[in-house]
């Protein structure tokens, strides 16, 4: 970025670091006369709003787009076409918009996924694509595991016909075989589970993984059409 104003602090005056501290620092101590170096109060807040907010978004959305760059000249798509198409445009303003409010880099992959998907010329109905994308928004990177897990169950855990939701999830997905997230998984699992099924992508009155004789020694997938289709956009086209 150009004119970029120092975030480490080389004085008083010009660092928004030591503009914030201080701004904290006054508020905390009840001072009404906010100000530091005798700039008035809307001065500072607009410093603390271009540390926090702007600077901040900027990198994220330039690190979004060269990471983009690089995966799209890899498929050898003409840009200039992509640019041409308004349904392809008004994906990729959504898709970066939720790019720009994570950091979770699992979560910016399906996201880059998506973008390529669509490049290579992934047909999806209008209303279902803006449908997919607000989905996808909202999807934290365990509900997006527990989505893939629930559409490829795999084979009979203790050879068990039946098992559980808690079970099969559990069993499938490392992060909740122990306490990595600072609470019981078990309330993870119902939860993000009740919000798949809510959002249209699970068989939400579901309780258990059962095996028939299609699936033979596997276990019946629980996601349905919507489901499939959202996994498919969010999936590396070489997967």
């Amino acid at each position: 970025m150009t004119n970029e104003r120092p975030i480490v602090a080389t004085s008083p005056d010009d660092s928004l670091t030591y503009k914030a501290i201080g701004a904290v620092g006054k508020a905390v101590a009840g001072t009404l006369a906010f100000s530091i170096g005798g700039l008035p109060a809307a001065a500072i807040a607009s410093d603390l709003v271009e540390l926090l907010i702007k600077v901040p978004l900027e990198s994220r959305k330039d690190e979004w787009l060269n990471r983009l760059a690089h995966r799209v000249q890899e498929t050898e798509v003409r840009l200039d076409k992509l640019a041409e198409d308004p349904a392809f445009v008004s994906a990729f303003v959504q898709i970066s918009q939720a790019a720009i409010k994570t950091h979770r880099s699992k979560k910016l992959d399906a996201l880059q996924n998506v973008v390529v998907n669509l490049a290579l010329g992934k047909k999806v109905d209008d209303i279902a694509l803006q449908m997919l994308l607000d989905t996808i928004d909202h999807l934290n990177e365990l509900q997006l595991a527990m989505l893939a897990v629930a559409a490829a169950p795999g084979e009979r855990i203790n050879n068990e016909r039946v098992v559980s939701i808690q079970e099969l999830f559990r069993a499938r997905i490392p992060s909740l075989q122990g306490n990595a997230y600072g609470v019981d998984p078990r309330l993870l699992v119902q939860r993000c589970f009740t919000d798949l099924g809510t959002a249209g992508l699970v068989f939400s009155d579901a309780t258990q993984f059962e095996t028939d004789g299609e699936y033979g020694l596997a276990y019946r997938p629980l996601v349905t059409d919507f489901g499939k289709l959202l996994l498919d956009l969010v999936s590396a086209p070489d997967a």
